[in-house]
């Protein structure tokens, strides 16, 4: 056989299986669909493939992602929401005589263990009234009606308990403050406290102990797990002092900004991706991932796919089990991952963004279909 035979043989059989790879995976396999991707090899910087990457998209929750990164980089791994314990009035063997107050802080990991460090630190008995110092829940502006009252939908306030439990309802009404305040007041009894409500004259104030969360690494790692909402709301909020939304999006902005990404290439109107108005491109939200890569902090909080969190049912039982670390996202009509590829040592290898908008197909189509795209690409 002449040598330029095989050459054609060898031009055929590569044609073919390119065919063959772009028929499997064509976007018009999926109604109504854009796909965007994109794929960095972290060891020369060099784009593996890519489609799209440059038009922004709705991320869902991989705008966690950001949060998280923008989080670890202004506050540090060992940042902590601490939650001022005080009162006014004195205290008397096991008695407040005066009104016990919380200074709320954004913590939102606050749950009944917050009731009992109280009965813990000699309190059985308070003759005033419980005085909690926080703003009321908000809904971020952009959110959907449909998720407000939900359960991931809860509002956020500056005083955050069992994850405003009190909030939520089948009518997706915001309910006030006062719930929140009536659930805690409750488990302090229920912690074996007794509360009088009695009038008390102004007095003088004291600091009974400071209750700290763990720290951020830790929380990152839950709320990139569970895509937990609040969780995101409130560390997004902790980037500026004085926890207002627009502030905090604005240091968002700054650190996309330090890391090469300009403002004008996103809209970003929560820390969550709740909200549908949200926009970045692949190719912003892998250059994230790549600048984070080093950050062992950042890179153990994402949930192994085929393992653990939301993508515990991704890839499991093919050779990618165990060997991605990916965060999901999800909406109607959406579908997203972000994350990295990890090699032999449990390293990153590769920056990976997929994400897909506008499908009229189910949730599990899409799944199938970037499934099939990374068992393909690695």
């Amino acid at each position: 056989m002449s040598h330029s035979w095989y050459i054609r043989l060898l031009l055929y059989i590569v044609l073919a299986l390119s065919d063959s790879y772009a028929s499997a995976l064509k976007p018009s396999t999926l109604p109504g669909a854009q796909v965007g991707y994109i794929i960095i090899d972290l060891y020369n910087g060099n784009t593996v493939t890519s489609c799209m990457e440059s038009t922004a998209f709705i991320p869902a929750s991989t705008l966690k992602c950001v949060t998280a990164a923008a989080s670890l980089s202004k506050l540090g791994c060992g940042f902590s929401f601490e939650t001022q314990i005080r009162y006014s009035g004195h205290i008397a063997a096991d008695t407040l005589h005066g009104n016990l107050m919380i200074i709320g802080s954004g913590d939102p990991s606050a749950d009944y263990s917050l009731a009992t460090s109280i009965h813990e630190n000699g309190i059985n008995h308070i003759d005033g009234f419980i005085d909690i110092i926080a703003s009321e829940p908000s809904v971020n502006p952009a959110a959907m009606i449909e998720d407000i009252g939900t359960d991931y939908g809860a509002g956020w306030s500056e005083f955050n308990y069992c994850a405003n439990r009190a909030l939520v309802n089948e009518d997706m009404e915001l309910f006030p403050f006062a719930y929140i305040a009536d659930d805690f007041t409750a488990d302090l009894r229920n912690a074996g406290i007794s509360i009088d409500n009695s009038i008390t004259e102004p007095a003088d104030t004291g600091i009974l102990f400071i209750h700290t969360s763990k720290p951020l690494s830790s929380m990152l790692r839950h709320m990139l797990f569970e895509s937990d909402n609040l969780y995101a709301e409130a560390i997004g909020r902790s980037l500026s002092a004085d926890l207002s939304l627009p502030s905090a999006l604005d240091s968002v902005n700054t650190f996309l900004h330090s890391i090469g990404i300009e403002p004008d290439r996103t809209r970003l109107v929560d820390f969550s991706g709740l909200s549908r108005t949200n926009l970045i491109t692949p190719r912003d939200l892998a250059h994230v991932l790549a600048n984070m890569a080093h950050d062992i902090n950042y890179v153990s909080a994402f949930p192994i796919a085929g393992k653990e969190g939301t993508v515990k049912g991704l890839l499991g039982k093919t050779r990618l089990e165990g060997h991605m670390a990916l965060k999901s996202g999800s909406m109607t009509g959406v579908l997203a991952y972000a994350g990295y590829r990890l090699d032999r040592t449990g390293k990153p290898s590769h920056a990976i963004v997929i994400m897909i908008n506008n499908a009229l197909c189910s949730q599990s189509e899409m799944k199938r279909y970037i499934s099939q795209w990374l068992l393909k690409n690695f």
